[in-house]
C-alpha cells in the first residue's frame, strides 16, 4: 500500500506540474513544455482512457484523467470568454502584430494584410528598416520608425503608424531589452501608447534572458494606457508572463475566447501551434475581437485585434 502511494504520489508530480499552468514554467524544461500544456492535457487525457483497460495501469489512469480534467476546467475560460461591448463613446482602434522572420515574408505579402485589416498600429518583429521601408511604399498613409539592437535581423524591431493618428512621436520603451522595442505616444492618440516588443526565446541556454524581456511588461501597465503588440515567445501558460501582466494587463486573445489560436509554428499543423503572439492591454483599453492570419514566408502568424479605447 505504502508503495502504492509513493509511486501514485511521484506520477501526480510528474504529470501535474507540466499540466499546472506557470509551475515552475520560468526554468527549463518547464519554460518550454509549458508553452504546449493544452496539447499536453488531451494527451495525458488520451493515454488515460488508453491506460484504463489494464487493470495493472488503472490507477495512473484515473489519476491521469483528474490531473487532465483540473487542467481542462482551468483552461476553459480562454475559450468560452465572450468579449465585452465598447463603452459608450469609446473609439474603436485596429492593430496588427506580424513577426516577418528576419525579412522571411516579403513586402508585398505584408502589406496585402494591412490594405486588407487597414490597422492603425501595425507591429513588426525582425523587420529591418529596409524592409519597413518596402512595405510603407507599398501601403500609402503610414509611415515608420525601427530600432535595431545589433547587426541580426533578430534584433529589428519596426513599427508602422496610420497617419490619421497625427503627428505621432516614435522613441524606445523604457529599458532596453534583448532586441529593443519602439513607443508610439501624443497626436490623436491621446495619454495611450502603443508599443512594439519582441521578447528574447526561452531556449534552454538562455532562460534568464527571456525571464528580464518579460520583465520589462510589468512597468509598462502599471504606468498608464497602453497597447502592446509582437512576439512575446511566451503562452498564457508561462508563469513569468502572466506575472509580468500582473493585474493591469491581460491578453485580448484569452479575452475574447480565442485563447488557443496558435500562431506559431505556423507551419505545423493548427492543433500543434501555441499562441505566443499577443496583443496586450491595460485598464482603458476595451478587447473587441482577435484574428490570426497566415503569413507566408514567416513561421509566425500574424495577429489582429480590435479594440475599444
Amino acid at each position: 500500500m505504502r508503495a502504492a502511494v509513493m509511486k501514485g504520489t511521484v506520477f501526480v508530480l510528474l504529470v501535474g506540474i507540466p499540466l499546472s499552468p506557470g509551475v515552475l514554467g520560468g526554468y527549463t524544461p518547464f519554460a518550454q513544455l509549458s508553452a504546449f500544456r493544452p496539447q499536453g492535457i488531451l494527451l495525458v487525457a488520451a493515454v488515460s482512457v488508453l491506460a484504463f483497460n489494464r487493470k495493472s495501469l488503472r490507477l495512473y489512469a484515473v489519476l491521469g484523467l483528474a490531473l487532465a480534467t483540473i487542467a481542462a476546467l482551468n483552461t476553459a475560460p480562454r475559450l468560452l470568454t465572450n468579449a465585452d461591448p465598447a463603452p459608450p463613446g469609446s473609439t474603436t482602434m485596429t492593430v496588427m502584430g506580424a513577426n516577418v522572420l528576419g525579412g522571411g515574408a516579403s513586402p508585398e505579402t505584408i502589406a496585402t494584410l494591412i490594405r486588407a485589416q487597414r490597422p492603425a498600429f501595425v507591429s513588426l518583429p525582425e523587420a529591418r528598416e529596409d524592409l519597413r521601408k518596402a512595405i510603407e511604399a507599398k501601403v500609402p498613409g503610414y509611415r515608420g520608425y525601427t530600432i535595431q539592437t545589433d547587426e541580426s535581423p533578430v534584433s529589428a524591431t519596426s513599427v508602422l503608424v496610420a497617419e490619421k493618428l497625427g503627428d505621432v512621436r516614435f522613441e524606445p520603451a523604457g529599458d532596453p531589452t534583448s532586441f529593443g522595442h519602439v513607443a508610439v505616444s501624443g497626436g490623436a492618440l491621446g495619454d495611450l501608447r502603443l508599443i512594439a516588443y519582441h521578447s528574447f526565446p526561452p531556449i534552454p541556454a538562455a532562460s534568464g534572458r527571456w525571464r528580464d524581456d518579460l520583465k520589462a511588461i510589468g512597468p509598462w501597465c502599471a504606468e498608464g494606457k497602453a497597447v502592446i503588440v509582437g512576439d512575446f515567445n511566451a503562452s498564457i501558460d508561462h508563469r513569468p508572463f502572466r506575472k509580468a501582466l500582473g493585474d493591469r494587463c491581460r491578453s485580448v486573445a484569452p479575452s475574447v475566447g480565442k485563447g488557443l489560436v496558435g500562431t506559431w509554428p505556423a507551419d505545423r499543423p493548427a492543433f500543434v501551434r501555441t499562441q505566443i503572439d499577443h496583443v496586450v492591454i491595460t485598464e482603458g483599453v476595451t478587447p473587441l475581437d482577435f484574428t490570426a492570419y497566415d503569413l507566408e514566408g514567416s513561421d509566425h502568424r500574424a495577429v489582429v485585434a480590435e479594440l475599444a479605447v
